[in-house]
């Protein structure tokens, strides 16, 4: 029902406005997709909390677009910082936070798609919840 009130409004204006209904979709489609590429991977499950939250070094434009959240880790262990100053934060402390998130870690985006563009990253079933 939350869903739907968000919604009807859009339905609205596309319906009175100039924006073509494929030409929204596209574009929600195109977000979707780039938005995914970020949540894909962020968490992972692991015993220790540490462990959980990944470190993708070369973010290049999606680091920008994503905010820095390539360095998750860092995010985590340091939530007040502002997002700007997030690599410049790891930069100094590399050492430490690959031993901290328990090697987590990717060199880059790139790296990420060889891996798992074609094979699962993990199985469906939450690893912890298995016999």
């Amino acid at each position: 029902l939350l869903h739907l009130w968000g919604v009807v409004p859009v339905l609205c204006l596309l319906w009175v406005g100039s924006c073509p209904w494929w030409a929204y979709l596209l574009a929600a489609y195109g977000a979707q997709s780039v938005l995914k590429i970020r949540t894909f991977l962020e968490h992972q499950a692991h015993e220790k909390v540490s462990g959980r939250s990944v470190i993708i070094e070369g973010g290049g434009l999606l680091s920008f677009l994503f905010l820095n959240n390539n360095l998750h880790f860092v995010h985590h262990a340091n939530p007040t910082v502002p997002w700007y100053d997030l690599p410049k934060l790891y930069r100094s402390r590399r050492t430490d936070f690959l031993a901290r998130n328990r090697g987590y870690f990717y060199p880059s985006y790139g790296a990420v798609m060889r891996a798992h563009l074609l094979r699962a990253k993990e199985p469906v079933v939450h690893p912890n919840l298995t016999p």
